[in-house]
This record gives structure tokens, C-alpha cells and sequence, in this order.
């Protein structure tokens, strides 16, 4: 049985061709139970200025499949749908 931690981290994404950038939200996975991890002194979580934002825990996921298959129920039942997909793909293209 493996863990995931979820946590929602949002980012500043600037766009070169319309010289125009904005905050984005999106997942991110890290294997493991990191529900016990000080979010504010650890650099994978902690805010970067101009950069990212302090990352926010979700939840724990057991036995991750991917590719993310939504909507993503965490085990504590809280439903996560794609909203956080949909707007990191528009940003990429």
C-alpha cells in the first residue's frame, strides 16, 4: 500500500508572448505521508516570494493511479474534481 500526500500549490505563471503572467492553482503528489511535515520552515513547501505561494494540504491518497483520474477522493472523502487540471492546461498552451 502506498501513500500520496496532496497538496494544492499556487504558482505565478508568466506567459512570454503576451508578456502578462498570473497565479495559477494545481496539484502536486509527493509519495509518502507528509501530513506531519512543518509546511512553514520546509523548502519543498514554504513560499517563495514573487514565485509560489505557501503550499496547502489537501489530503492523503492511497494507491495513486496515474494518470490523475478525476474526480480524486481523498481518504478522508473529500472529492477533488478538475478544476485544478483545467486551469494549469489553458495556461499552457
Amino acid at each position: 500500500m502506498t501513500i500520496n500526500t496532496v497538496f494544492e500549490n499556487e504558482k505565478y505563471v508568466y506567459n512570454k508572448k503576451s508578456a502578462t503572467g498570473r497565479w495559477v492553482n494545481e496539484l502536486v503528489f509527493y509519495v509518502g505521508d507528509l501530513t506531519d511535515v512543518d509546511l512553514k520552515s520546509d523548502w519543498r513547501f514554504k513560499e517563495v516570494k514573487d514565485k509560489r505561494k505557501q503550499l496547502k494540504l489537501l489530503g492523503t491518497k492511497e494507491n495513486l493511479v496515474l494518470p490523475i483520474v478525476y474526480p480524486l477522493v481523498l481518504d478522508d472523502g473529500r472529492v477533488i474534481n478538475d478544476e485544478y487540471h483545467l486551469k494549469y492546461d489553458e495556461e499552457k498552451e
